[in-house]
């Protein structure tokens, strides 16, 4: 009998298919939550709703929910790859956000310009919540649920591939012939 940790269970279905929602679950609603919510307060800063405060306040909201789909992209790669490639996979991913944040500054002076037109950052609030809510949508339809399971279940070491391949390889292969004085 295989024994099982408790927490790579399965656990039972409560109701018409819910199940208890994992980490990979969270993320994903958080993403698409935040948003959500910066629809709602573009939305209100258009219309010339919000002060300095109340702004400052949406946005502490936002990306309180933001924040765990941002760590989501690391978690993820850290998870779907081998442990022998995943530091350099995490390393590759960093350095193309960070490629994409270099052009953030210049952006963002686009978005603002002298101050006086507000519908350039009421677009740019539009752009961001769609980039979160497109990023939830892809982590639910292509993302990895690992919670509660360890990561070499998830993706096996390439040392336990290449060793498998190893096994499986016959060293000689019968009805060729052998080089005089190798083998029988």
């Amino acid at each position: 009998m295989v024994t099982v940790p408790y927490d790579a269970r399965r656990r039972p279905r409560r109701g018409l298919g819910a199940r208890r929602p994992g980490n990979h679950d969270r993320q994903q609603r958080h993403a698409i939550l935040s948003g959500t919510l910066l629809i709602v307060s573009a939305l209100l800063f258009n219309a010339g709703v919000l002060n300095a405060t109340t702004q400052t306040i949406c946005w502490c909201v936002i990306f309180f929910f933001a924040s765990a789909g941002a760590s989501a992209a690391y978690l993820t790669v850290s998870e779907i790859f081998p442990v022998e490639v995943r530091a350099k996979a995490i390393a590759v991913f960093f350095a193309i956000a960070q490629s994409f944040g270099a052009f953030g500054p210049w952006i963002y002076g686009q978005l603002i310009g002298n101050g006086q037109d507000h519908f350039k950052l009421f677009v740019g609030y539009l752009i961001g919540s769609a980039v979160m809510i497109i990023g939830g949508l892809v982590a639910a339809t292509l993302g990895v649920a690992a919670e509660g399971r360890s990561l070499e279940d998830i993706a096996r070491p390439l040392s336990a591939i290449k060793r498998s391949v190893l096994e499986r390889t016959p060293t000689r292969i019968s009805g060729t012939p052998t080089p005089q004085g190798v083998g029988s």
